[in-house]
């Protein structure tokens, strides 16, 4: 019925197949398929840890409380190694330290991968903030447009500027032609009989 929620954050009911699960490091957007067991830590333990076996493998999963995790929008989880991630619900919604997101673009990217990047490219729907991280945003279509429609505009003035001046040229030339053959405005007929003498 959707109403229970798992430790990964998805419903049952969303559970992937056993060849599509996904880790993510929003727990909104992980996908693994149908849980077989829990293991979670024992009573008194500073770790919090839970082990899940999937119908494909074991997924550690583990919520450690840190400095970023006190912060609930994307301002505040600007400073000190924070991360903001957001899906498109309200509660979707998360800050976490940037050392965790680095380990997992290491382990399910590619060990040279750049952490920025999902600042640049969204995955699975979850947009990231990584300013804290020391990503600098990406920049936004609206830039570059502007910069386009700048170029776009100066070059339509000096268009302009060289049709006015090509007219005023030839405005120029008309003056002169008129003023070398004393053109008025009036003209002289010349008359020619044939005869026959």
């Amino acid at each position: 019925d959707g109403q229970v929620r798992t430790v990964v954050g998805a419903s049952f009911a969303d559970c992937a197949s056993p060849a599509n699960e996904t880790v993510q490091p929003a727990p909104w957007a992980t996908r693994l398929s149908r849980p077989v067991a829990l293991a979670p830590a024992s009573e008194g333990t500073l770790d919090g840890t839970v082990l899940v076996l999937t119908e494909a493998q074991v997924v550690r999963l583990s919520h450690k409380h840190s400095s970023c995790t006190v912060h609930g929008n994307a301002g505040d989880c600007e400073h000190g190694g924070c991360a903001w991630a957001e899906g498109d619900a309200y509660e979707e919604r998360l800050c976490f330290e940037c050392a965790a997101l680095k380990r997992w673009v290491t382990s399910e990217m590619a060990p040279k991968a750049d952490v920025c990047s999902l600042e640049a490219d969204p995955r699975e729907g979850v947009r990231y903030n990584l300013v804290g991280c020391g990503c600098l945003p990406p920049e936004s279509g609206f830039e570059t447009h502007g910069a386009l429609q700048a170029v776009l505009s100066v070059l339509f003035v000096l268009g302009l500027l060289v049709c006015a001046m090509l007219l005023h040229r030839q405005k120029q030339r008309a003056v002169a032609l008129r003023e070398l053959y004393s053109m008025d405005d009036t003209a002289e007929f010349h008359t020619f009989e044939d005869s026959d003498r």
